[in-house]
């Protein structure tokens, strides 16, 4: 039993190092080939657990998604292919070369399909082993996403810290940000996403060390709860990333609210809003200003530019999108040639809504909007059940800050935090299926034999 325990939070430590970016392709390959294995597991086991009622909504969900993905590959005939909307190009290209067109598939870049649907196996199989396996404890689990925060802190302090000479052997990737702490990502904005997922399952740490009444139970988890939240705000201080430092304070009350007793939470809202002053106070302050603002200006002049154009390119391929794994091959197609940026690539739409938009038009879109409104059905009911424990609130608080994150970066394009967000999901059905609803504790009775 200890063996199994421990699938969930050792593949989860090996995604946080090894799935930060695509281009470190041998740590993907093994962490795709690690999820075959895992969803056989979960799919042949005589032992997994019966799906609940929101986990089934999901798995409708999963499967609308995996047919979306076979969709891509169904072969159409050429005169088919040419009426589907933005595809024409295709069979005059042919034409100009001097073939005939032939059978085509929905997604205009296959191969670039297959990459980005492989991509989708690490966060099903985390998705998988937690629901229909259980393979975690809720410490162990807790102790791989705090590992893989510091594990990056410490290698970003590494990367900003190092001579400049001296500071490429501290990143993975050969295309980074050079000079920013991002730790085993290519973004230091996902470093970000890292931290802030993070901090709610350090919050959720500090609070299993607390009695009921809220008197110290075991100090060493409080202590290492209550440090880890410290260096993870230092950390996401330092990062300077834009989206982290929005999030920051709105993470930090959400985690204090799903851990303090209720009477402490007054005290505690006045705690995070002198923190939050402090915080404020330094990043406006004339030297952190000066250099934060043409940082700021160019990010949001740049998303700005991506969004628009990504627009563009959605309506061109609507109503069924470009073709999944396809957007930046397409999105070179829009871009105004006076403006282009030779020292610029434009791999993602920095808005993982979007650019699902560009590939996938009106039925990725509305695959979206149901997984969003299941999303926040569950965390209401999973927030309004007695029996909820502090580490499924911790797993709303991460998805929503991922989620949150995704509106203008492209977080869950990698295997690290879409592990995360399975994660938190996870932890959310689980919960959920204990009880749902007060009415469902039923209250203890005694009997008494004369």
């Amino acid at each position: 039993m200890g063996a199994r325990r421990s699938v969930v939070p050792a593949y989860l430590f090996a995604c946080l190092l090894f799935g930060g970016s695509t281009q470190i392709a041998w740590g993907n390959a093994i962490l795709q080939l690690g999820a075959i294995a895992i969803i056989v597991w979960a799919a042949l086991s005589r032992t997994r657990a019966k799906l609940p009622s929101g986990a089934r909504a999901l798995a409708w969900l999963v499967a609308g998604m995996t047919g979306l993905v076979a969709l891509q590959f169904v072969p159409l005939p050429a005169a088919v292919g040419a009426a589907i909307p933005g595809r024409m190009m295709v069979r005059d290209g042919l034409l100009e070369l001097g073939l005939a067109p032939g059978w085509q598939s929905l997604s205009l870049a296959p191969y670039d399909t297959v990459s980005a649907a492989l991509a989708l196996l690490p966060p099903l199989a985390v998705l998988a082993a937690v629901v229909m396996l259980r393979a975690y404890s809720r410490t162990g689990i807790t102790v791989a996403v705090l590992a893989g925060a510091m594990s990056g802190l410490v290698l970003g302090g590494a990367q900003v810290g190092s001579p400049m000479a001296n500071a490429e052997q501290y990143y993975l990737q050969l295309e980074v940000n050079a000079g920013t702490p991002s730790g085993f990502f290519a973004n230091p904005n996902h470093m970000a996403t890292l931290l802030l997922v993070a901090f709610p399952f350090a919050a959720a740490l500090l609070e299993s060390g607390l009695a009921r009444d809220g008197r110290l139970a075991d100090p060493r988890r409080v202590a290492a709860g209550g440090g880890t939240m410290a260096v993870l705000i230092v950390g996401l201080v330092l990062n300077r990333s834009l989206a982290g430092w929005g999030l920051l304070l709105p993470v930090v009350m959400a985690s204090l609210a799903i851990i303090l007793p209720m009477r402490w939470r007054r005290g505690g809202a006045i705690v995070a809003g002198v923190g939050t002053l402090a915080l404020a106070l330094i990043l406006l302050s004339p030297a952190v200003r000066a250099r934060f603002n043409g940082d700021a200006a160019t990010s949001v002049s740049t998303r700005q530019e991506y969004f628009t154009t990504s627009l563009a390119v959605a309506r061109t391929y609507a109503p069924f999108g470009s073709g999944i794994g396809s957007f930046a091959r397409v999105y070179r197609m829009k871009e105004d040639p006076r403006g282009v940026d030779a020292t610029i690539f434009v791999n993602h739409a920095h808005n993982d809504y979007v650019e699902l938009l560009v590939e996938t038009g009106v039925p990725g879109a509305v695959l979206v909007l149901l997984f969003l409104l299941w999303w926040g059905r569950t965390a209401l009911a999973m927030l309004r059940t007695p029996s909820a424990d502090v580490y499924a609130r911790a797993g709303a608080v991460a998805s929503a800050a991922i989620l949150l994150h995704s509106v203008v970066d492209f977080p869950l394009r990698t295997s690290a935090i879409s592990a995360c967000l399975a994660l938190s999901i996870g932890l959310m059905i689980v919960s959920c299926r204990r009880a749902r609803s007060a009415g469902d504790l039923r209250p203890t009775r005694h009997i008494e034999i004369r």
